[in-house]
């Protein structure tokens, strides 16, 4: 699914670059590359950040989205 979506982002950015999602490991997902969606709800129970979540279906953060663009390799030409 993430390789579908990337390579249909790249078309409409007109962008041609090789998708390389299959060989990233996801964060979090410790030496086994594997992921584990319970961690993830863990760390939202922990903190009690539900309020904050944007994606329920990865349990995703306004504050993991954040990051991820503050710290990350994201690019907005825009």
């Amino acid at each position: 699914m993430a390789e579908v979506t990337v390579d249909l982002a790249c078309k409409m950015l007109t962008v041609e670059r090789k998708c390389r999602t299959h060989l990233e490991p996801l964060p979090g997902s410790g030496e086994d590359h594997y992921h584990y969606l319970g961690a993830r709800l863990e760390k939202i129970e922990i903190d009690q950040s539900f309020s904050s979540i944007i994606c329920e279906c990865e349990l995703t953060t306004r504050q993991e989205i954040e990051k991820a663009i503050i710290e990350g390799d994201c690019q907005n030409d825009r």
